[in-house]
C-alpha cells in the first residue's frame, strides 16, 4: 500500500511537471506517458526500499504501542525470532531492489533517453511557436523565434543556441526554413540575413554575417554518440575504469545491501511506548532514511568528481549503515 501511494504521487508529480513544460507542449502524447512510466519505473529504487522501512516501522510501531510485542515476549518469543518472521519480506524487497538497481533502471533509462531522443526531434523548426524560448535537452540546443508564418514553414527573427563537446555555436537570422534533403534525409536549414559565431574552447572565435546560408544539422550524430551512463548495462559498468562509471557500478551494486540494512535499522527503532503511538518513531525513521539516500548521493557525485577515491567508494556508506545497526542492536540488548 506504501508503494502503491509513493507511485501514484510520482506519476501525479511527473504528468504535472511535464505538462507545465513548455517544450512537452510540442510532445506526442504517448511520448509524454512513456516519460512518466520510464521515470516511475526507475523511482522505484528508492520507492522498494522507503516502503519497506516505512512499513516495519507502522507495523511494529502499532505492535508496540498496542502492548503485543510485550505479549510476545512474555511468551518467549526474541527479538531474532521477530526479524526471522519478517525476513522472508526483507529478502523478496531485496530481490526485488536488486533486479530494479541492476536490470529494471538502465533499461528505463534507456527507454527514457529513447522517448527524449525522439521526443527532441519533435522540438525542431517545424514545431517552433512564437515568442517562447525551447530547451532540448538531449541534443544542447536552445531555439528562440519571434514570428512564424501563418503555415509555421518560416521563422522570423530566429536565434539558436548549439553546445557541443569542444564548441558552442550561436546563429541569429532574420528568417529561417527548415528542409529535409531529398537524396540523404539530412535535416538542412536555411537561414537569410544574419550573422554566426563559433566559440570553440580554445579560443579561436569565428564570427561571420550573411545573407544566406545553408546549414546540415549535427543533432542526429550528436545523439548517436553520446554516451549515457544510467542506461548502459551492469556487466558493462563492472568492467569500467572511469570514476563516474565506477561510481554508477557502485550505486547500483549498494542499492540490495543498503535496503536490507534499512530494514533491519527499521526494525531495531520501531520500539515506541504507548504514549507514541504508532508513528512515534515514523518521522524521525524517515528524515535518518533520507539522511543516508542523500549521503550515497553526495558521495557518488563527489566520485564522480574525483574528489573521493573510487574505494570504498559508495561502500562507506553501507559501512556507517552497518555501524548504525550494530550500535542500534546493542541498545536494543
Amino acid at each position: 500500500m506504501v508503494c502503491g501511494v509513493l507511485t501514484v504521487l510520482m506519476v501525479s508529480y511527473s504528468a504535472l511537471t511535464l505538462l507545465a513544460d513548455v517544450n512537452a507542449q510540442l510532445i506526442p502524447d504517448q511520448l509524454l506517458w512513456l516519460l512518466i512510466l520510464t521515470k516511475t519505473i526507475a523511482a522505484f529504487e528508492l520507492f522498494l526500499p522507503l516502503a519497506l522501512f516505512i512499513t516495519i516501522l507502522m507495523g511494529l510501531g502499532k505492535l508496540y504501542a498496542d502492548h503485543e510485542i510485550v505479549s510476545l515476549q512474555a511468551s518467549g518469543m526474541s527479538l531474532a525470532a521477530i526479524i526471522k518472521v519478517l525476513m522472508p519480506l526483507i529478502l523478496l524487497v531485496t530481490l526485488l531492489s536488486t533486479l530494479v538497481a541492476t536490470l529494471a533502471r538502465p533499461w528505463a533509462y534507456g527507454l527514457k533517453y529513447e522517448a527524449r531522443h525522439q521526443a527532441g526531434q519533435t522540438i525542431d523548426f517545424d514545431q517552433l511557436q512564437a515568442g517562447s524560448f525551447y530547451l532540448n535537452e538531449d541534443a544542447d540546443t536552445v531555439y528562440f523565434t519571434k514570428r512564424v508564418s501563418p503555415d509555421g514553414d518560416l521563422k522570423g527573427e530566429i536565434f539558436i543556441y548549439q553546445r557541443f563537446s569542444d564548441k558552442v555555436e550561436v546563429i541569429a537570422a532574420q528568417q529561417a526554413q527548415h528542409m529535409t534533403n531529398a537524396g540523404s534525409d539530412d535535416l538542412m536549414y536555411r537561414f537569410e540575413q544574419g550573422s554566426a559565431s563559433v566559440l570553440p574552447h580554445d579560443g579561436n572565435d569565428t564570427y561571420i554575417e550573411f545573407k544566406h546560408m545553408t546549414l546540415v544539422s549535427e543533432l542526429e550524430e550528436k545523439r548517436r554518440n553520446k554516451y549515457k551512463r544510467k542506461a548502459a548495462s551492469t556487466a558493462f559498468l563492472s568492467t569500467a575504469k572511469k570514476p563516474a562509471d565506477i561510481a554508477e557500478f557502485q550505486w547500483r551494486i549498494t542499492a540490495p545491501v543498503k535496503t536490507l540494512l534499512l530494514a533491519v535499522i527499521a526494525i531495531l527503532m520501531a520500539r515506541t511506548s504507548s504514549r507514541q503511538g504508532r508513528y512515534g518513531k515514523l518521522v524521525g525513521g524517515v528524515c535518518i532514511f533520507f539522511a543516508f539516500h542523500g549521503l550515497g548521493i553526495i558521495t557518488k557525485t563527489w566520485i564522480e568528481q574525483g574528489l573521493l577515491s573510487t574505494m570504498p567508494g559508495l561502500w562507506w556508506v553501507v559501512m556507517i549503515l552497518s555501524a548504525l545497526s550494530y550500535l542500534l542492536l546493542r541498545r536494543v540488548y
